[in-house]
């Protein structure tokens, strides 16, 4: 394990190589500042162009031999100190080259990695893992695991400090992978200036079935972004990943996608815990990866609300993410049974059977989703999921599913020009309800009570200034509701 944290800014210097071709090495530097993680090499190790002597010169000069690649991506490795050991990059691309002046050769290449895999050399992208340890941004938080405790003897020159190693389960996926979440503590040299203990939270998935990175962020580190960010309300990305392909020995790996763990930025309390879920409703909502699809990460990225989006842009999103929420909770449902459907769709294209092609293929095309069900009848099943715990969310739910069809419609098809004052209200109002109407069914999804649910939607100020909002704007949509802000 690295002893320098590749999240944060670095600077070593080693000697490296192109994966497989281990005879030609070139001495440079690994480093990280704001713009990501750089290798400075003061050799060429590229395909192409490369600088080589001239054949039979007698003065020392220098050539420029391009190749059929001039840059492609290469996965170089590394021998680095300062304890970092060996590391592997992935396609790395050139930044910028230079060459010393007057025939003096090659200076330096900077190339930018994808990705960078610290403790051991690996072929490519496309190895294989079956294990892996996620850090995300609040999980201590979020899984409030005992931890230390202070207590103040009689002498104050002196305080105890007491740790509690806490239980956790291990449950099973139905891949047969095992999850639990494990705590590393570690306790830095003391000197007479101070000392220091940490602990390190993390999420712990062995005996995968020999995955690929790729495959390991979409099914694994992608859900589990969108499960906290859910649950908390408040952005939860990875900021570290440790992989294993033979169940002993642990790799970093680390790219711009990683961002540090917030040092100021605390979640008081979260709207769910993992003691509200169990970690065997974790296991559950890997299991629904294939199912949701897409879909998570777009509600959960609405939810936590911190960054900028035009009004407009986000109602686009979230309309059309309900519609394929529905369609994934729903799958049997359909206006009209396949032998009726069969039966229009063949009288359809009959009528038009003697009209051009192009026509007969819009209309062919049009056909295709005859029995699909339409857009409000889709908000008016996923509304009645939360019915028995958060009904103020749609209000009048025909009414509701009507300004929320109206808007989508609108926008979708550019109908509309500035908006008035009013319309932002409307326009916020319906947007807003969609968000806390997907994150309320994707946590009942994740395994959240209907009571937890309608408790914690209760004691949450943003929940009812919503409400509050909600009331003015769409008054005929929200005014006859049960209101607790009387």
């Amino acid at each position: 394990m690295s002893r320098i944290d590749i999240n944060r800014p670095f600077d070593v210097f080693g000697e490296f190589w192109v994966s497989g071709q281990d005879d030609k090495t070139a001495r440079g530097r690994m480093y990280r500042d704001e713009s990501g993680i750089r290798i400075q090499l003061f050799d060429d190790l590229r395909p192409g162009p490369s600088h080589v002597p001239v054949p039979g010169s007698e003065n020392s000069s220098w050539e420029v031999v391009e190749s059929p690649d001039i840059d492609v991506p290469l996965t170089i490795h590394g021998r680095l100190g300062g304890m970092v050991g060996t590391v592997t990059a992935f396609e790395c691309l050139t930044m910028r080259s230079s060459v010393v002046m007057f025939g003096g050769g090659p200076q330096e290449y900077v190339l930018m990695p994808l990705s960078v895999l610290v403790g051991g050399h690996i072929g490519d992208r496309s190895h294989t893992y079956t294990g892996v340890r996620v850090k995300l941004h609040h999980l201590d938080e979020w899984a409030t695991l005992p931890g230390f405790a202070f207590e103040f003897s009689r002498d104050p020159a002196k305080i105890n400090i007491s740790y509690d190693e806490p239980t956790v389960e291990t449950v099973e996926l139905a891949s047969g992978a095992t999850l639990t979440i494990s705590q590393h503590v570690t306790f830095p040299a003391v000197t007479t200036s101070g000392g220091s203990i940490n602990r390190t939270v993390q999420i712990r998935i062995a005996q995968l079935d020999n995955l690929t990175w790729q495959e390991i962020s979409r099914s694994i580190l992608r859900p589990l972004e969108s499960l906290l960010t859910l649950c908390l309300g408040v952005q939860c990305k990875v900021s570290g990943v440790e992989l294993t392909d033979d169940g002993q020995h642990w790799m970093q790996l680390t790219g711009g996608w990683l961002s540090a763990d917030p040092v100021d930025a605390k979640v008081e309390r979260p709207f769910v815990a993992l003691h509200d879920i169990g970690l065997s409703a974790v296991a559950g909502w890997l299991d629904k990866v294939e199912q949701f699809g897409p879909l998570p990460p777009v509600v959960a990225r609405f939810s936590a609300k911190q960054q900028t989006v035009h009004l407009e842009t986000e109602l686009l999103e979230m309309t059309t993410a309900a519609e394929g929420l529905h369609a994934r909770l729903f799958p049997e449902v359909v206006r009209m049974n396949a032998e009726t459907t069969e039966r229009v769709r063949d009288a359809i294209i009959e009528a038009v059977s003697a009209e051009e092609q192009n026509v007969r293929d819009i209309i062919q095309g049009v056909c295709s989703f005859l029995d699909a069900p339409g857009y409000p009848m889709r908000l008016k099943q996923l509304a009645g999921l939360v019915d028995d715990c958060a009904p103020e969310i749609t209000g009048k739910t025909n009414r509701w599913a009507r300004h929320v069809t109206e808007a989508r419609n609108s926008y979708a098809h550019r109908t509309k020009g500035f908006l008035s004052e009013d319309e932002i209200d409307v326009l916020a109002t319906v947007t807003e309800s969609l968000r806390w109407l997907l994150r309320s069914i994707l946590l009942l999804e994740a395994g959240v009570s209907k009571k937890h649910l309608a408790e914690r939607l209760g004691e949450s100020s943003a929940y009812l200034f919503f409400r509050k909002r909600a009331k003015e704007s769409l008054p005929k949509v929200y005014d006859e509701q049960e209101d607790s802000l009387k």
